[in-house]
């Protein structure tokens, strides 16, 4: 049987997140559950890991409303990061944005991660 690879530990992860911003200029954290893939308890911005095939713009709209049930605005470009996690043996490329709040309330939507 043929070992499935897993992101980040096996290969080089690519992922990214994203700041969001309301009206009032308040950025969106999320604090990482004990299901996370790492970094279990650390406060983070929205994100997650790009889907083979999909953009990366389109993997952090679709992690606000997976993680947070809102619809974001882009409209900046941070610098990318390599996030190296010694503690979990991951290594991930981030891509990373700026956001306005367009549409929704914030709520955990998945409360396990």
């Amino acid at each position: 049987m043929k070992k499935k690879l897993k992101s980040g530990r096996d290969h080089i992860g690519a992922g990214g997140g994203v700041l969001v911003f309301n009206k009032r200029k308040e950025i969106l954290l999320i604090k990482r559950g004990k299901a996370s893939k790492n970094e279990v308890g650390f406060w983070n911005k929205i994100g997650g890991e790009v889907e083979y095939g999909e953009k990366v713009a389109d993997m952090i709209k679709r992690e606000a409303w997976e993680e947070a049930g809102i619809r974001i605005d882009i409209w900046g470009y941070l610098p990318h990061t390599d996030h190296i996690i010694k503690k979990d043996k991951q290594h991930w490329i981030g891509m990373n944005y700026l956001a306005d709040l367009g549409f929704g309330i914030a709520k955990n939507m998945e409360p396990g991660k």
